[in-house]
């Protein structure tokens, strides 16, 4: 995996987290919702654990970090209800818009011992970080350097490479003065893993 990758994009993970927290807080979500959701939910949970919830590559779109594969999903949702009135999916339908923007909501009921602690923490505390800021209070958090998201955005533009998580950790032990030597370890490890594969090191049967 590359640095910006820590484990493949799991669109089920993905949609039964966005149902959690749509049933625990009893709200619908935009589609900008959920992509920010998705990426604070895999942070936070590094910081635990090393290793995200739903994975995927992060991407450096204009406005912030965004694995590719949850936009498209959610998209596909939306653009269904535009053409056919209607679109549910994974337990996640589509009830309306909010001016340019589709709402999406859970339908059925999801588990919350489907998720351990840790995760259920994560998401709690990505719900926090994010769903009581307006739009331009995120994009100051996703791209000023004067926030840890936003400084890791900011280096990669100018470096004109993909973000990566170890920059976005690295980032944040500068703002909190918090080392994460777990999540950095981790990081570091998934990264030596998949050069090791690419270059056809570990056992092979004869």
């Amino acid at each position: 995996m590359p640095a910006n990758c820590l484990i493949p994009f799991n669109e089920q993970r993905f949609d039964a987290c966005m149902r959690y927290l749509m049933q625990k807080y009893d709200r619908a979500l935009t589609q900008h919702d959920m992509v920010k959701l998705h990426v604070m939910i895999d942070f936070h949970h590094i910081l635990k654990t090393g290793r995200p919830v739903i994975g995927g590559a992060l991407t450096r779109w204009k406005h912030g970090p965004v694995v590719t594969p949850a936009y498209n999903r959610i998209a596909s949702l939306g653009h269904m209800f535009d053409e056919k009135g209607e679109a549910r999916e994974g337990g996640i339908r589509v009830v309306g818009k909010r001016k340019n923007s589709w709402l999406y909501d859970r339908f059925g009921v999801i588990n919350e011992q489907d998720f351990s602690p840790v995760e259920r923490d994560a998401m709690g505390q990505a719900w926090r970080d994010i769903i009581p800021l307006n739009f331009q209070r995120r994009e100051d958090f996703f791209h000023k350097p004067a926030f840890f998201m936003g400084k890791a955005w900011s280096q990669a533009k100018a470096d004109r490479q993909p973000i990566s998580w170890l920059s976005i950790i690295e980032a944040y032990e500068t703002q909190t003065g918090q080392p994460q030597p777990l999540a950095k370890t981790m990081i570091q490890l998934a990264g030596e893993s998949a050069r090791s594969a690419v270059s056809g090191g570990g056992d092979r049967a004869a």
